[in-house]
């Protein structure tokens, strides 16, 4: 059975973890989607841009990961003025990507990895 309940506190949970990840240093702007590059929750002005882009480079670079062989698509970063990387994960029963856009010298991997595993603890059943 749906439970409307537990799906809106979870999604206020995983609104707070986005949240917190926008006010590390450093950090310009997150996203969380799904493969297919469809935003989950809105957490800034570009989160359906950032959505749609990691959406792209996950399927090329999977598409390249089958040509080449390769078993699996971990960290994608995308280097530039600025970094944006994705990573794909698995929270619950989802795909998602949690994408980050930092600024060119900025500490961002354990604030990535950190934020994904709080996302993994609010969506387990």
């Amino acid at each position: 059975m749906f439970h409307t309940d537990m799906v809106s506190h979870t999604a206020a949970k995983v609104q707070e973890i986005m949240t917190l990840l926008q006010a590390k240093p450093g950090v310009l702007g997150a996203a969380l989607s799904t493969p297919d590059g469809l935003a989950v929750i809105p957490t800034s002005p570009n989160t359906q841009q950032m959505a749609a882009v990691s959406g792209f480079m996950l399927a090329a670079a999977s598409q390249a990961a089958l040509m080449l062989n390769m078993q699996s698509i971990g960290e994608l970063t995308l280097l530039g003025r600025y970094h944006l990387t994705c990573q794909p994960f698995q929270a619950g029963n989802f795909d998602l990507i949690l994408t980050v856009m930092v600024e060119r010298h900025a500490n961002y991997r354990r604030h990535l990895l950190r934020t994904i595993k709080a996302i993994q603890q609010a969506m387990k059943n």
